[in-house]
């Protein structure tokens, strides 16, 4: 929340500033936004010099439970204390009043209508995002298939030989929200 956002804005802005010359920049730069959530991001979509600006977006995060329903872990320790606090307090003084599922669509409208460039990574992101932008292009996500496609031959890894057969596995985002956590943990 601010003032301390705006002070993390600013050393954001001059560590990129400060990299950008020490490379003796003479390209042109992307600002390339991959996530809303950011507490002034507008101001350092202003501020920070760019000749083209990308937003990436890879979910509809409107309908995360912690912004649709406004779900979040429920504890009573002094970091969960400090984090309510510190959202109620960042709706104030950095979201103009708003939360959860209106202040994500409002992120995001803005976002869409300044960024020159927006992609979506589903045909249900794109969707979403061309109710405030018309022209929003579909990137999924890729792989090198053949990177990972012939596994004949390599050396099972030391840290998965005590695991027995068969195993499962996962390259993603676990949350809560899309995974039964209890279970992984058994």
């Amino acid at each position: 929340f601010k003032p301390f956002s705006s002070f993390n804005t600013y050393v954001h802005k001059k560590i990129i500033e400060n990299q950008l010359k020490e490379w003796n920049n003479t390209e042109p730069t992307v600002l390339y936004i991959y996530h809303f959530d950011f507490p002034d991001l507008r101001i350092f979509f202003k501020k920070l010099k760019h000749t083209i600006s990308v937003y990436d977006c890879v979910d509809i995060y409107s309908e995360f439970p912690e912004y649709a329903e406004g779900k979040k872990v429920q504890s009573n320790s002094i970091i969960a204390l400090i984090q309510k606090l510190d959202d109620k307090l960042k709706i104030i003084l950095n979201q103009n009043g708003l939360s959860l599922k209106p202040w994500v669509n409002d992120q995001e409208r803005w976002l869409c209508k300044n960024v020159d460039l927006a992609f979506g990574s589903a045909p249900g992101i794109v969707d979403h995002l061309q109710q405030w932008k018309s022209t929003v292009h579909y990137l999924p996500n890729a792989v090198e298939f053949d990177a990972f496609a012939n596994v004949e031959g390599l050396e099972e890894p030391e840290d998965l030989k005590n695991i027995s057969h068969p195993r499962i596995g996962f390259t993603g985002a676990i949350d809560t929200y899309k995974n039964n956590i209890g279970l992984i943990e058994k």
